[in-house]
């Protein structure tokens, strides 16, 4: 609901989580701490403790793929 409320639409289909503003498409990855950090152009990459214990950090992540 936080990201929605800067105009990101969430959707979940078929066991994926996608957030789009203004026609763009990221999907959510959720991926364990203990590994380096994958990069991707169609997908921001959430660490699984960011998502338990920092989610601010987590929402700021996708704020930022979209300049929010």
């Amino acid at each position: 609901s936080i990201v929605r409320s800067y105009g990101i639409d969430v959707c979940y289909d078929d066991g994926c989580i996608a957030v789009n503003q203004h026609g763009m498409t990221k999907y959510i990855t959720v991926y364990p701490a203990m590994k380096i950090e994958p990069v991707e152009n169609d997908s921001v990459f959430i660490s699984d403790q960011q998502i338990k214990y920092a989610k601010p950090f987590a929402v700021k992540k996708i704020l930022d793929v979209f300049g929010n």
